[in-house]
Protein backbone atom coordinates (compact mmCIF):
# COMPACT_ATOMS: atom_id res chain seq x y z
CA UNK A 1 0.00 0.00 0.00
CA UNK A 2 1.36 3.44 -0.94
CA UNK A 3 0.38 6.74 0.73
CA UNK A 4 0.62 10.04 -1.12
CA UNK A 5 -0.15 13.56 0.19
CA UNK A 6 -2.09 15.69 -2.26
CA UNK A 7 -3.31 19.17 -1.19
CA UNK A 8 -3.55 18.10 2.41
CA UNK A 9 -5.59 14.99 1.66
CA UNK A 10 -4.41 11.42 2.01
CA UNK A 11 -4.76 9.36 -1.15
CA UNK A 12 -4.56 5.60 -0.66
CA UNK A 13 -3.45 3.51 -3.65
CA UNK A 14 -3.71 -0.27 -3.61
CA UNK A 15 -1.58 -2.33 -5.99
CA UNK A 16 -3.41 -5.36 -7.40
CA UNK A 17 -1.63 -8.70 -7.59
CA UNK A 18 -0.58 -9.86 -11.07
CA UNK A 19 -2.94 -12.53 -12.41
CA UNK A 20 -1.63 -15.96 -13.35
CA UNK A 21 -0.62 -15.82 -16.98
CA UNK A 22 -2.03 -19.30 -17.66
CA UNK A 23 -0.67 -22.35 -19.43
CA UNK A 24 -1.58 -21.13 -22.92
CA UNK A 25 -0.73 -17.64 -24.07
CA UNK A 26 -3.68 -15.61 -25.28
CA UNK A 27 -1.86 -15.29 -28.63
CA UNK A 28 -1.26 -19.01 -29.08
CA UNK A 29 -2.88 -21.33 -31.58
CA UNK A 30 -5.39 -23.50 -29.65
CA UNK A 31 -3.66 -26.64 -30.94
CA UNK A 32 -1.33 -26.33 -27.94
CA UNK A 33 -4.11 -26.19 -25.34
CA UNK A 34 -3.66 -28.19 -22.13
CA UNK A 35 -5.94 -31.03 -23.20
CA UNK A 36 -3.85 -31.85 -26.28
CA UNK A 37 -0.67 -32.88 -24.43
CA UNK A 38 0.06 -36.53 -23.63
CA UNK A 39 1.61 -37.52 -20.26
CA UNK A 40 4.15 -40.36 -20.07
CA UNK A 41 6.39 -41.86 -17.38
CA UNK A 42 8.68 -44.87 -17.20
CA UNK A 43 8.11 -45.65 -13.53
CA UNK A 44 9.03 -44.17 -10.18
CA UNK A 45 6.86 -41.93 -8.07
CA UNK A 46 7.13 -38.73 -10.08
CA UNK A 47 3.97 -36.95 -11.17
CA UNK A 48 2.60 -34.55 -13.73
CA UNK A 49 -0.44 -32.29 -13.89
CA UNK A 50 -1.65 -29.90 -16.53
CA UNK A 51 -4.44 -27.36 -16.15
CA UNK A 52 -5.51 -24.09 -17.69
CA UNK A 53 -3.02 -22.41 -15.35
CA UNK A 54 0.18 -24.41 -15.82
CA UNK A 55 1.92 -27.68 -16.59
CA UNK A 56 3.75 -29.09 -13.55
CA UNK A 57 6.24 -31.98 -13.62
CA UNK A 58 7.64 -33.37 -10.34
CA UNK A 59 10.59 -35.75 -10.50
CA UNK A 60 10.86 -39.26 -9.15
CA UNK A 61 12.51 -39.67 -5.74
CA UNK A 62 12.22 -43.44 -5.30
CA UNK A 63 12.02 -46.73 -7.14
CA UNK A 64 15.11 -46.52 -9.29
CA UNK A 65 17.29 -44.26 -11.39
CA UNK A 66 16.68 -42.67 -14.80
CA UNK A 67 12.94 -42.26 -14.29
CA UNK A 68 11.20 -39.42 -16.07
CA UNK A 69 7.92 -37.53 -16.20
CA UNK A 70 7.01 -36.06 -19.59
CA UNK A 71 4.35 -34.24 -21.56
CA UNK A 72 4.46 -34.47 -25.35
CA UNK A 73 2.65 -33.17 -28.41
CA UNK A 74 3.07 -33.86 -32.12
CA UNK A 75 4.53 -30.91 -34.02
CA UNK A 76 1.80 -29.98 -36.53
CA UNK A 77 1.97 -29.02 -40.18
CA UNK A 78 2.45 -25.31 -40.92
CA UNK A 79 4.07 -24.74 -37.51
CA UNK A 80 6.21 -21.63 -37.34
CA UNK A 81 7.49 -21.09 -33.79
CA UNK A 82 6.95 -22.16 -30.19
CA UNK A 83 7.70 -20.14 -27.05
CA UNK A 84 7.16 -20.82 -23.33
CA UNK A 85 8.00 -19.65 -19.82
CA UNK A 86 9.44 -21.90 -17.12
CA UNK A 87 10.16 -22.09 -13.39
CA UNK A 88 12.31 -24.86 -11.94
CA UNK A 89 13.76 -25.76 -8.55
CA UNK A 90 15.12 -28.83 -6.78
CA UNK A 91 15.68 -29.98 -3.20
CA UNK A 92 18.32 -32.49 -4.35
CA UNK A 93 21.76 -31.78 -2.89
CA UNK A 94 23.19 -32.47 -6.33
CA UNK A 95 21.14 -30.26 -8.66
CA UNK A 96 22.72 -31.72 -11.80
CA UNK A 97 20.90 -35.02 -11.20
CA UNK A 98 17.44 -33.52 -11.84
CA UNK A 99 18.00 -31.16 -14.77
CA UNK A 100 14.83 -30.32 -16.79
CA UNK A 101 14.81 -30.29 -20.57
CA UNK A 102 12.75 -30.09 -23.73
CA UNK A 103 13.14 -32.67 -26.47
CA UNK A 104 12.51 -32.24 -30.20
CA UNK A 105 12.64 -35.56 -31.99
CA UNK A 106 15.89 -37.08 -30.73
CA UNK A 107 17.53 -33.79 -29.66
CA UNK A 108 17.53 -32.87 -25.96
CA UNK A 109 18.12 -29.32 -24.74
CA UNK A 110 18.61 -28.51 -21.06
CA UNK A 111 16.36 -25.73 -19.82
CA UNK A 112 18.63 -24.80 -16.90
CA UNK A 113 22.35 -25.03 -16.25
CA UNK A 114 23.85 -28.05 -14.52
CA UNK A 115 25.10 -26.13 -11.49
CA UNK A 116 21.98 -24.24 -10.34
CA UNK A 117 19.29 -25.19 -7.84
CA UNK A 118 16.59 -23.03 -9.40
CA UNK A 119 15.96 -21.03 -12.55
CA UNK A 120 13.24 -18.95 -14.16
CA UNK A 121 12.99 -17.65 -17.69
CA UNK A 122 11.56 -17.95 -21.17
CA UNK A 123 12.41 -19.80 -24.35
CA UNK A 124 11.27 -17.77 -27.35
CA UNK A 125 10.59 -18.43 -30.99
CA UNK A 126 11.85 -21.98 -31.37
CA UNK A 127 11.75 -22.62 -35.11
CA UNK A 128 9.94 -25.94 -35.53
CA UNK A 129 9.08 -25.59 -39.22
CA UNK A 130 11.49 -28.39 -40.21
CA UNK A 131 10.30 -30.73 -37.42
CA UNK A 132 6.74 -31.45 -38.54
CA UNK A 133 5.56 -34.84 -37.31
CA UNK A 134 8.20 -35.08 -34.59
CA UNK A 135 7.35 -35.09 -30.89
CA UNK A 136 7.93 -31.97 -28.78
CA UNK A 137 8.45 -33.05 -25.16
CA UNK A 138 8.82 -31.36 -21.79
CA UNK A 139 10.94 -33.66 -19.62
CA UNK A 140 11.73 -33.81 -15.91
CA UNK A 141 14.21 -36.62 -15.31
CA UNK A 142 15.81 -38.04 -12.18
CA UNK A 143 19.17 -39.71 -12.68
CA UNK A 144 19.33 -41.32 -9.23
CA UNK A 145 15.77 -41.39 -7.91
CA UNK A 146 16.99 -40.17 -4.52
CA UNK A 147 18.22 -37.08 -2.68
CA UNK A 148 15.21 -34.83 -3.27
CA UNK A 149 12.67 -33.83 -5.89
CA UNK A 150 12.74 -31.29 -8.68
CA UNK A 151 9.69 -29.37 -9.92
CA UNK A 152 9.31 -27.90 -13.40
CA UNK A 153 6.43 -25.50 -14.12
CA UNK A 154 5.62 -24.50 -17.71
CA UNK A 155 3.30 -21.62 -18.64
CA UNK A 156 2.62 -19.03 -21.35
CA UNK A 157 2.99 -21.58 -24.14
CA UNK A 158 2.70 -19.72 -27.43
CA UNK A 159 2.55 -21.82 -30.59
CA UNK A 160 2.32 -20.03 -33.93
CA UNK A 161 0.76 -22.02 -36.78
CA UNK A 162 0.07 -20.58 -40.20
CA UNK A 163 -3.64 -20.85 -40.93
CA UNK A 164 -4.61 -20.09 -44.52
CA UNK A 165 -7.60 -17.75 -44.63
CA UNK A 166 -10.86 -19.21 -45.86
CA UNK A 167 -11.39 -18.54 -49.58
CA UNK A 168 -13.63 -15.58 -50.24
CA UNK A 169 -16.96 -16.19 -51.95
CA UNK A 170 -16.91 -14.67 -55.42
CA UNK A 171 -20.13 -13.93 -57.28
CA UNK A 172 -19.88 -13.66 -61.06
CA UNK A 173 -22.75 -12.39 -63.17
CA UNK A 174 -22.89 -12.36 -66.95
CA UNK A 175 -23.30 -8.77 -68.12
CA UNK A 176 -23.68 -9.07 -71.90
CA UNK A 177 -25.50 -11.16 -74.50
CA UNK A 178 -28.27 -11.99 -72.04
CA UNK A 179 -31.70 -13.25 -73.00
CA UNK A 180 -34.68 -11.66 -71.31
CA UNK A 181 -35.07 -14.63 -68.99
CA UNK A 182 -31.38 -14.57 -68.06
CA UNK A 183 -31.62 -10.88 -67.23
CA UNK A 184 -34.56 -11.42 -64.92
CA UNK A 185 -33.21 -14.56 -63.27
CA UNK A 186 -29.89 -12.82 -62.69
CA UNK A 187 -31.31 -11.30 -59.52
CA UNK A 188 -29.76 -12.86 -56.42
CA UNK A 189 -30.96 -13.19 -52.82
CA UNK A 190 -29.65 -9.72 -51.97
CA UNK A 191 -31.97 -8.00 -54.44
CA UNK A 192 -34.82 -10.50 -54.04
CA UNK A 193 -34.68 -11.45 -50.34
CA UNK A 194 -38.23 -12.83 -50.09
CA UNK A 195 -38.36 -14.52 -53.51
CA UNK A 196 -41.31 -12.43 -54.71
CA UNK A 197 -39.49 -11.11 -57.78
CA UNK A 198 -38.59 -14.63 -58.91
CA UNK A 199 -42.18 -15.77 -58.32
CA UNK A 200 -43.49 -12.93 -60.49
CA UNK A 201 -40.96 -13.72 -63.23
CA UNK A 202 -42.05 -17.37 -63.19
CA UNK A 203 -45.66 -16.34 -63.70
CA UNK A 204 -44.73 -14.03 -66.60
CA UNK A 205 -42.58 -16.66 -68.29
CA UNK A 206 -45.25 -19.35 -67.93
CA UNK A 207 -47.84 -17.12 -69.57
CA UNK A 208 -45.80 -15.13 -72.09
CA UNK A 209 -42.52 -17.00 -72.39
CA UNK A 210 -43.16 -18.06 -75.96
CA UNK A 211 -43.56 -14.41 -76.97
CA UNK A 212 -40.40 -13.14 -75.23
CA UNK A 213 -37.06 -13.58 -76.96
Amino acid sequence: MTLRILLGAVLTIYSSPVANAGFLSTNSDPYFAAGNWTPTTNGGDGSGTITADAMTLVSNNANGAYKYVRYSITIPANIETLSFSYQWSTTDANASLDVPSYIIGSTTTFICGLDVRSCTGTVTNLDLSSQVGQQFIFDQNSLTGAGGRATLVISEVNGVIYRAPAPATVYVRQTSNLTFAQSLYGSDSLSDPDGQLRKTVDQIMNKYGSLIK
